[in-house]
This record gives C-alpha cells, structure tokens and sequence, in this order.
C-alpha cells in the first residue's frame, strides 16, 4: 500500500501491526512513512517508541534528527544526529550530511570548520570503501548521499568548491562502473 502511494491504506496496516512479536523495523518504517508525510509529531512518538527497545540503532537517532531539522530545531536535531554518528558512524553518510545541514541552521560556522577535517575524513573512507567496493557500497545509497555531501559543502565552502565536486566525481565514476558490473 507505502509503495503505491495509499497513504490511509499504508497506515491501516501499519496501525494492525502494532504488537506483532517479531516487528522488527515497523516503528521505523511507520515513522519514516510518517516523516515524508510532514506528521512529524507522530513520527517522532514512534522512534521514541522503537527507542525505548533498542536505544543504540543509530537508524532511529537519524529519523529523530531529521524530524528536529525539519522543524527547526536546531539543538535537538544535533544531539540526535551526534547519537547516531555515535552508534552508526560507518554505516550512513545522510548522519552526518544532516549534522552539516544542523549545524548551518544554527549559524555554527566555526564548529562546522572545525570539525571538517573529521567530516572529510569520514568522506575519505566511504571513498575507499566505494573504490574497493566494501560490503558492495557502490551499490549502496550512500553514492548519492556522498554526491549530496560534496554538493553542498561546495556550496558552504565555495573557495574549496572544486576540490569537493572533484571528490564526488571520482566516486560517482566508481560507483558507476561497480553498479555495470552488477
């Protein structure tokens, strides 16, 4: 029903699920159903819910900091972002897209250019593990959220602006050829 796009219909079945023993991700595949619906509040009530289970799914902490951003709550959506950084930092660079995205919200300048050789890092290892194809990472959406990264830190950082677009062409191209063989 999410997939054809019945929204009352989608949310039927994820309300008659509730309780299920073996739910696995249903609390965040309903509140990520609920985020791009803009019903951020009850989105929210579900990842608190799915917290209460597993506080360390750095999955969560993301939905969370996507919510808070999304209202314009700059602090909240940073600490929830720096959870999931915490427990997930190797697995999503949208965590991290979403820090850079906070940070410029809350007019954090300074911490943002202090924390870029961290930021750069990270992108510096997702970029090798795209060039050795690590657990099939070029296959992976994180090729676009890095192509979204160096997008945007071209934007904040134009002076470093063709440094960046060169970092992301290199590994669209990587990708590229990995997804062909595939």
């Amino acid at each position: 029903a999410e997939a054809r796009g019945e929204f009352s219909r989608a949310l039927l079945w994820y309300d008659e699920s509730q309780g299920a023993w073996f739910d696995r991700d249903l609390q965040l595949s309903r509140s990520n159903f609920l985020i791009k619906k803009n019903r951020y509040e009850e989105g929210l009530i579900g990842i608190e819910e799915y917290l209460k289970r597993n506080a360390e799914d750095y999955r969560a902490w993301k939905l969370k900091g996507e919510i808070f951003l999304a209202q314009g709550r700059g602090e909240e959506a940073r600490s929830a972002y720096e959870r999931a950084l915490l427990f997930g930092k190797e697995n999503d660079l949208g965590m991290l897209r979403g820090l850079i995205e906070t940070l410029v919200l809350m007019d954090e300048w300074e911490l943002l250019r202090d924390r870029l050789p961290e930021i750069e890092g990270q992108m510096q290892r997702f970029k090798d593990a795209v060039r050795q194809n690590t657990h099939f990472i070029a296959l992976s959406s994180n090729v676009e959220e890095y192509l979204l990264l160096t997008n945007r830190l071209a934007e904040i950082f134009p002076k470093d602006a063709p440094r960046y677009q060169l970092m992301g062409a290199r590994v669209d191209r990587t990708a590229e050829r990995e997804r062909i063989k595939v």
